[in-house]
């Protein structure tokens, strides 16, 4: 997985380069079971988003070979799934003797262990299956310069998140004073551009002391710093997708560019499971601000 995302990556225009993954990883929305009504999160969405991007499948929609036969769908003969993974939480009560499941003992005064397990699983995008009629999802129509959308502006607002408008070509969260400064909207040439960087920063925001607390590192280009970037980006893809903003953040090419993008694509190529772990944080931070938004407006936009 960590690989196809680096190729999508990799595939980009260099000449006046841009982030091609972001607008083509949402363009089909979140990654979701139409067997089971559920989306998937994570490391399993990315999956599912890079795999759609890949083959250039018309929907993100996923399911076993089972849950397909189960609606009477027929997986093509040849096709190849794709690998995920299912976490859950096994507890056994050393008073009873036995396990419990998902939840501890409700006994009173009864001793409980617990222990981290983890499920492989294979799943079929709707394109490799006979019998059932995939549901395209038709991609927004942006307009040019910087327009509003409301919907994540409204999300943005809800989150509680202190966001500055100032004049100038800086777009940060700051730690220290717990606020994320953006350049003017009119400044931005594009709204996919605008609401790239504001995702981007509202995922850097989550990771706050106050809040989620994440390690955001020292300096441009350590491993913290770069690993932040990628949990950033990643949860400006999972935002994207959820509110159907198509983010593709076009960026002239100079060095800062070349060594931004190095340091975690470095990180991510050297050791893949710093990959499944930004996914992990990433989708963290991302249902931080959905209950954030919850909390502060009285209900998700999202």
């Amino acid at each position: 997985m960590a690989d196809r995302f680096l190729a999508i990556i990799q595939s980009g225009n260099w000449g006046k380069w841009q982030k091609p993954w972001q607008a083509v990883l949402a363009a089909q929305g979140l990654t979701r079971n139409p067997v089971t009504g559920n989306t998937y999160t994570g490391a399993n969405a990315i999956a599912g988003m890079v795999e759609t991007a890949a083959h250039g499948y018309p929907t993100n929609e996923w399911a076993t070979y089972r849950q397909w036969a189960s609606i009477g769908a027929q997986v093509h003969k040849g096709e190849k799934s794709v690998g995920m993974i299912r976490w859950g939480i096994s507890h056994r009560c050393l008073t009873c003797d036995k396990r419990t499941g998902e939840k501890p003992c409700p006994e009173k005064g009864h001793e409980t262990t617990k222990r981290l397990w983890a499920r492989g699983f294979r799943v079929f995008n709707a394109a490799q299956v006979d019998g059932y009629e995939p549901t395209p999802v038709p991609a927004p129509e942006l307009p040019n310069g910087a327009t509003e959308i409301a919907s994540a502006d409204s999300f943005a607002a809800a989150t509680g998140a202190d966001i500055r408008h100032v004049a100038g070509d800086r777009a940060c969260f700051s730690p220290h004073t717990d606020h994320i400064t953006l350049p003017l909207r009119d400044q931005f040439t594009s709204t996919a551009g605008y609401y790239g960087t504001l995702f981007h920063e509202l995922v850097h925001w989550s990771g706050g002391r106050k809040r989620l607390n994440r390690p955001f590192g020292r300096r441009f280009g350590d491993k913290k710093y770069a690993r932040e970037e990628l949990v950033a980006e990643l949860g400006s893809t999972f935002l994207a997708a959820d509110l159907r903003v198509p983010v593709g953040v076009p960026v002239e090419p100079d060095a800062q560019t070349a060594a931004y993008l190095g340091s975690w694509l470095g990180v991510v190529a050297n050791d893949p499971q710093v990959f499944y772990r930004a996914c992990r944080d990433a989708e963290k931070a991302v249902s931080y601000l959905r209950e954030s938004a919850k909390q502060v407006g009285g209900g998700s936009s999202v």
